[in-house]
């Protein structure tokens, strides 16, 4: 199976904006818990890069090195620098290396951190600013598994904050519970609601 979101369904607010020399932004998401992702995830990423260094540019122009680099991190581990041109919409891709696909976070979540490093510009000669499109996307290769359940990270899965593909949710109880089968199922609806 595979899925495809855009950066804005994993929680970018829009566009990333990033602004030399220096600066790193992530997301963090969810993702349903009886998926396991397999080789073939990748961020296809369009960005653009813009260099002010106080002189004009020709609309046109072939790309350029700029200088700057973007470095993409999943799960916290390095998955490629990329050296970017200057420009408008450039396409990158970028795998994802099975051994990045597990969540480290005890929470399960997943996460994607993007690290601008334009020192060239500490030399005070120009000033980078990048963006990364909001429509950029994350695709993941996946299959299903059986749920793995672990009391001790309740309220998972049954609440996670940042899952953008919700599936559904069901309390099973006798076809004609007694009063205390029907007390214990309002108690545990009502526990998971305050969760």
């Amino acid at each position: 199976n595979q899925a495809v979101f855009a950066l804005t369904e994993l929680g970018a607010p829009g566009d990333i904006v990033m602004h030399g020399p220096y600066e790193t932004t992530s997301l963090r998401f969810d993702l349903p818990p009886t998926w396991s992702l397999h080789d073939g995830v990748n961020l296809n990423l369009l960005v653009s890069v813009y260099i002010d260094n106080g002189m004009t540019t020709t609309q046109g122009q072939t790309p350029a090195v700029s200088g700057a680099l973007l470095n993409v991190y999943f799960n916290g581990k390095l998955q490629q620098a990329l050296s970017l041109n200057t420009g408008e919409n450039l396409q990158y891709n970028v795998p994802v290396s099975n051994d990045a696909l597990l969540s480290p976070y005890s929470d399960g979540r997943y996460q994607i951190t993007f690290s601008l490093d334009a020192s060239y510009d500490c030399r005070g000669t120009q000033h980078t600013t990048i963006k990364i499109g909001g429509v950029s996307q994350a695709v993941f290769a996946y299959v299903q598994a059986p749920l793995q359940l672990d009391l001790r990270r309740l309220p998972w899965p049954i609440y996670q904050p940042r899952l953008q593909t919700p599936g559904p949710v069901a309390l099973v109880m006798p076809s004609k519970p007694t009063a205390g089968q029907l007390n214990a199922a309002l108690l545990t609806m009502g526990a998971f609601g305050r969760m």
